[in-house]
């Protein structure tokens, strides 16, 4: 028992030596950043700081605690992260090691919370990217009041961080992996525990909004970078789903190497190297940046939006967790989706009576498995309105927590759509926030 009790994962414990002090910020994360060119100005009074104090930054990309720990310099630092990224188990057991909290995306989780309240209590550096989900299109997005009480009712300091470049050299749609380019990164404001405490939580949460407020597209024009890649546009295809010429939507495709094009009217967008739009021909019908397509894509939604009769119907695979790092397909449905709610009306099994997958094929043990005669009819809805957000995978899913904390993850055949019930979930929710 003391063996068991020993090895056990608490959130919020100082990060290990080994793991975090020697194996992280030693050797795996100057390699990354000599690999990917991250120049970042770290502050060396730093570890003269006295804690708690919350290191606040945007969520440009996958790439971000490396950044923040090429600022941090070897001090010690809890990070929270998706719970998903847990799911591996290689990594999901050194992220453990290394102090890393996780999270559930837009859902209460008590577990977390407590985590980083541990962290406040025993005067550590808590990282948190307030975002709680990476940029789509190079713009910062707005958040909720959450890390804003956390910050008054623990006294700690806060400390922000910006880096530019992250986004362009890893995009959150992209299908081809990381571009060459660079990144720079540096400290920002500094705010006292003093000044924390004599500011309301709405002042607060204003104050950290106006601070992370970022749009890498501008960025890009007044400090131009370059950024390489054999398939620059790969995945593009997956969040600027319409097309601006005929307007009709999941009609873009990827055609190979820095450009997708409308499988209607031949519509071409090119993703250049500079991180910007442009168009092949001068009949093509572009926008400058993707931050700007998805807001005219975030228009049409507004529109149909206004029709009370508005609803989307996607057929889908619904998937349910088969142990903690893998999913069993578990039945089949549609997912309809109006302002209101997302309802799901199909069959499901019990997940260990599922097919569980591995990168979305059935592991070899189960490879002869079938659902067939198993299943039973199945209707959950969803309230748009109680949900903080949406996690999705562009191209191909979404998942949604019920009221019970069970998660359910609905592969669509269209998943182009992925992107679009996101922000559905985005403008009608609790934060309304697109």
């Amino acid at each position: 028992m003391a063996k068991e009790s020993k090895n056990k994962f608490v959130p919020g414990s100082e990060p290990s030596t080994l793991v975090y002090s020697f194996g992280a910020t030693s050797v795996f994360v100057p390699l990354i950043a000599w690999l990917l060119n991250i120049k970042a100005k770290p502050n060396k009074e730093l570890k003269n700081i006295e804690g708690p104090l919350l290191i606040i930054g945007n969520h440009p990309s996958y790439l971000d605690p490396i950044v923040t720990m090429r600022l941090t310099k070897g001090t010690k630092v809890n990070f929270v992260a998706g719970e998903f990224l847990f799911r591996n188990k290689v990594w999901g057991y050194l992220f453990k090691k290394a102090g890393m909290i996780p999270k559930r995306q837009f859902a209460t989780d008590a577990v977390a919370v407590k985590g980083m309240m541990r962290v406040m209590k025993r005067k550590g550096i808590l990282a948190i990217f307030p975002e709680a989900t990476r940029f789509v299109d190079g713009k910062s997005i707005t958040f909720d009041e959450g890390v804003a009480r956390m910050a008054q009712k623990s006294g700690c300091a806060m400390y922000f961080t910006r880096s530019y470049g992250a986004y362009s050299t890893y995009p959150r749609w992209t299908e081809s992996f990381i571009r060459r380019g660079e990144i720079r990164a540096e400290f920002g404001r500094f705010v006292s525990k003093e000044e924390i405490q004599s500011m309301t939580v709405e002042e607060i949460h204003q104050m950290m909004l106006d601070e992370l407020n970022y749009n890498e597209n501008d960025y890009l024009r007044e400090h131009p970078m370059k950024f390489r890649n054999r398939k620059m546009a790969a995945g593009l295809q997956n969040v600027a789903y319409a097309c601006p010429k005929c307007q009709k939507e999941f009609t873009m495709r990827y055609k190979g190497s820095n450009y997708i094009e409308c499988c209607e009217c031949g519509n071409k967008v090119v993703m250049q190297n500079n991180g910007l739009l442009g168009g092949m021909t001068a009949d093509d019908v572009v926008f400058d940046d993707l931050h700007q397509y998805t807001d005219w894509e975030k228009s049409l939604t507004r529109e149909q939006l206004k029709d009370p009769n508005f609803k989307l119907e996607l057929p889908c695979k619904l998937l349910k967790p088969f142990d903690p790092i893998n999913f069993a397909y578990a039945g089949d449905g549609v997912i309809t989706v109006t302002a209101e709610k997302v309802v799901y009306r199909g069959t499901e099994c019990d997940a260990q009576d599922g097919v569980p997958l591995k990168k979305g094929k059935p592991m070899w043990k189960y490879r002869n498995r079938s659902i067939e005669g198993k299943t039973r009819p199945l209707e959950v809805e969803f309230k748009i309105a109680e949900m903080k957000g949406m996690v999705a995978k562009f191209g191909k899913h979404v998942e949604i927590y019920d009221d019970d904390s069970n998660l359910y993850r609905f592969k669509l055949e269209q998943g182009q759509a992925a992107y679009k019930v996101q922000q559905i979930a985005f403008m009608c929710g609790k934060n309304s926030n697109v």
